[in-house]
């Protein structure tokens, strides 16, 4: 069974980034979709570990070319 990660704070610790930067990507439409789980009060964005590995990936190539200043 795949892996899955629950809420922006676990996505953005897989990803290596800040949650305000997997924020900004999902508004951006940059990383996959995720699917909404729990009751309709308070639904929970939840993604699949195998589909964020690009996104992830993409990430990882950012930080290489930001100034050291920024990180």
């Amino acid at each position: 069974m795949d892996e899955i990660l629950v809420n922006t704070s676990s996505v953005a610790k897989f990803c290596g980034c800040s949650v305000r930067t997997i924020r900004r990507a999902i508004e951006k439409n940059e990383m996959p979709q995720p699917f909404q789980t729990g009751d309709g009060k308070r639904p929970n964005k939840t993604w699949l570990k195998k589909d964020l590995e690009f996104f992830r990936d993409t990430i990882i190539k950012r930080k290489k070319h930001t100034p050291k200043k920024y990180l």
